[in-house]
C-alpha cells in the first residue's frame, strides 16, 4: 500500500498553458524520486485553469524526503502561475484497484 496526496490548483487566467507546462516537468521530476509509485495531472473540461495533480509514494517518509530532494527551484514555474496557493488533502492511504 502507498500514500496519496491530492492538490488542486488553479492557474491566473492567463497562466493556463504555462501551469500545464510547469505540472508536466513537476511531475517528471516527481517520478524519478524514489519512493515515489506515481504521478497523475488532470486538466479541468470546463475550467481550463483548474488542475488536479496526484502523487502516490511508498510511505509517508519518501514523500517529506522527496519535497527535500526536489528543492524549490522544481516548484518556482508552479507558483509562478497560480492564482492562489494549492488546495491539498493530508496523505491518505492509495488503494488500487
Amino acid at each position: 500500500m502507498g500514500y496519496a496526496r491530492h492538490y488542486v490548483m488553479i492557474a491566473r487566467d492567463d497562466q493556463a498553458l504555462e501551469l500545464s507546462k510547469a505540472l508536466a516537468d513537476l511531475a517528471t521530476a516527481v517520478r524519478a524520486v524514489p519512493g515515489c509509485q506515481s504521478v497523475e495531472y488532470y486538466q479541468q473540461l470546463d475550467a481550463a485553469t483548474h488542475f488536479i495533480f496526484i502523487e502516490c509514494w511508498d510511505s509517508l517518509d519518501a514523500h517529506k524526503a522527496g519535497g527535500a530532494l526536489l528543492g524549490k527551484v522544481v516548484f518556482a514555474p508552479v507558483f509562478a502561475a497560480l492564482a492562489a496557493p494549492p488546495a491539498t488533502t493530508a496523505l491518505t492511504p492509495c488503494l488500487h484497484l
